[in-house]
């Protein structure tokens, strides 16, 4: 279930990895849809019976956390109750790629 930092998603991944959660035996299922506008009609498939959602954003990209919002709505009118958290992330580039910091 690991991914290199710095490779973004392009069109959808899916991982599935059984994990105890409270003593009991769960199937975390991660769908990355990489918040292209392209796969909100099939995001519904992805979170159908969930019982929780992490929803994560890219705190370089303000339009990436205002997506948050619409994202809670979708799970709180289709999947109640669905436990939600965000989470905010920044991926450090690898030193081989090139960027400049402010200043």
């Amino acid at each position: 279930m690991e991914r290199s930092i710095g490779i973004a998603t392009i069109g959808a991944a899916f991982v599935s990895k059984k994990i105890e959660a409270l003593g009991k035996r769960v199937t975390l299922n991660i769908w990355d849809t990489d918040g292209s506008e392209q796969y909100q009609p099939l995001t519904k498939i992805y979170y159908r019976g969930a019982r929780a959602a992490i929803l994560c954003y890219d705190l370089t990209e303000r339009t990436s956390f205002d997506k948050i919002r619409y994202w809670v709505g979708e799970l709180q009118e289709n999947e109640q109750p669905t436990e939600t958290k965000s989470r905010g992330a920044y991926a450090i580039p690898p030193a081989s790629a090139s960027a400049s910091g402010p200043g």
